[in-house]
């Protein structure tokens, strides 16, 4: 069988590595504007998965306290997580047909798992963001903002999940030429080559 090129056996492992790192960046920002300044909440990741603090910047006297997010979102930012995981060690174990069907899963649950954790913290944090009291109806609209973090990973899955794509076709289609009349010499064919 035709033995892949190392850099395209890497292209999967690397893409979920990399979506590994941005767990590391924001995922979600509040800024809040007061007379004396602008205040920043930024969230990345990794405080999604394990439900940290996030980073403060700027400091008004009535900051409305922030909790971290909500137990229940982290459930999807672990999925994703795990499964990002499971993709990279996949890619570097698996046979070719194997690695390409695994990481095309592994992607393609991770992404889901990704919004759906964005989707359900977002609305989490402007739930709490209006329900102190503190400010306007819709404000958290304005106040909440998806961040880099989250984007450039939902990139790199779709990245690993466009290449896998591209790979199982290709796959396919060699298998497929093969397997066509004419290209394999039938068995009464075979001939015993004189020493």
């Amino acid at each position: 069988m035709h033995e892949q090129p190392v850099w395209r056996k890497l292209v999967s492992p690397g893409g979920f590595f990399l979506v590994l790192l941005c767990f590391a960046l924001p995922f979600v920002t509040v800024s809040c504007e007061y007379p004396s300044g602008v205040v920043t909440l930024d969230y990345t990741g990794g405080d999604v998965l394990l439900g940290g603090e996030p980073n403060t910047t700027g400091m008004p006297p009535d900051l409305p306290r922030l909790d971290g997010p909500p137990a229940d979102a982290q459930l999807f930012a672990f999925l994703a997580f795990f499964t990002c995981f499971l993709g990279l060690c996949a890619g570097f174990a698996w046979v070719w047909r194997g690695r390409v069907l695994a990481s095309l899963l592994s992607a393609g649950l991770a992404a889901m798992f990704l919004v759906v954790n964005q989707v359900t913290v977002v609305r989490r944090i402007k739930d709490e963001i209006e329900s102190s009291g503190r400010f306007p109806r819709g404000a958290g609209d304005q106040m909440v903002q998806t961040r880099a973090g989250f984007w450039l990973a939902l990139g790199f899955l779709l990245l690993v999940i466009g290449y896998n794509v591209v790979e199982a076709v290709r796959q396919q289609s060699r298998t497929s030429v093969i397997r066509e009349p004419g290209n394999v010499p039938s068995p009464g064919t075979w001939r015993m080559r004189p020493r």
